[in-house]
């Protein structure tokens, strides 16, 4: 059973990675993909940022977060080979949980602030544009990512990461500067990534917005529990009114 199909086409055409619509039966425990949560998050579909420039409402978004690259503009112009699009096309989504970054760069010293992870079941990525992106140390952004970094998975084999890798561990101490500890490094380097050429909703009830500070194996806290019902609610009401009713994780300890 493939749940993920490689399809190439002749003359240079686009070539995709698809989730399959079947799964494992054989998968007991359910397997998550996470994604940050910004602060100025509204709607209920995460985009890749190239789509918030040409969408109503969020083009004040698209702004602010293109403003990150400052200073690495190349990066925006890699290219995806099996996907056939660029780097802010796609979203990027984690294969492991956040509170394992979180422990690392704590460990070693940083000053960590807030953040919050969107936590998602692989089965919300059924149907898409997926690639799932080794991210070697050799890799060049602002190049060619060809598609013998990527990796082919099914649903039911994916698995999360449980350790970060031994290159990220290394990254994050290199990086430190114990004059500056607030100067965080890059959170995601060298870790593998899954991309996704396609808009993912997340007003499912199976998906939650979590603390990166909590452990992974933390029980749903009261908080959890209102942020995944905040997000049922805006999506109900989100297209009639501009309200959205969401308790940020960041705004106080949890």
């Amino acid at each position: 059973m493939h749940a993920i199909s490689y399809h190439l086409k002749r003359a240079g055409q686009n070539a995709h990675y698809f989730f399959d619509r079947q799964f494992s039966p054989t998968v007991k425990k359910t397997q998550y993909v996470y994604a940050i949560c910004q602060k100025d998050f509204k709607g209920h579909y995460i985009y890749p940022l190239n789509r918030l420039k040409d969408l109503k409402g969020f083009q004040d978004i698209y702004a602010r977060h293109v403003k990150k690259y400052e200073g690495r503009e190349a990066t925006m112009n890699t290219f995806i080979e099996p996907l056939n699009c660029r780097w802010n096309d796609v979203v990027f989504l984690a294969p492991i949980h956040p509170n394992l970054i979180y422990q690392e760069l704590k460990s070693i010293g940083y000053d960590v602030p807030e953040m919050s992870f969107f936590k998602i079941p692989v089965s919300a990525l059924k149907q898409k544009r997926v690639a799932y992106w080794s991210f070697p140390k050799n890799a060049k952004l602002g190049d060619v990512l060809t598609k013998d970094q990527f990796k082919q998975i099914t649903c039911g084999s994916y698995k999360e990461l449980t350790t970060l890798p031994k290159n990220t561990i290394s990254y994050f101490n290199q990086a430190y500067d114990p004059k500056d500890p607030s100067k965080l490094p890059l959170k995601f380097m060298y870790i593998p990534h899954i991309l996704s050429k396609d808009p993912i909703k997340i007003s499912s009830r199976k998906i939650s917005v979590i603390n990166w500070r909590n452990h992974p194996t933390t029980t749903a806290s009261k908080l959890e529990i209102k942020n995944r019902l905040g997000l049922i609610i805006n999506s109900i009401i989100h297209p009639f009114v501009k309200l959205r009713i969401y308790y940020h994780v960041n705004t106080r300890g949890v």
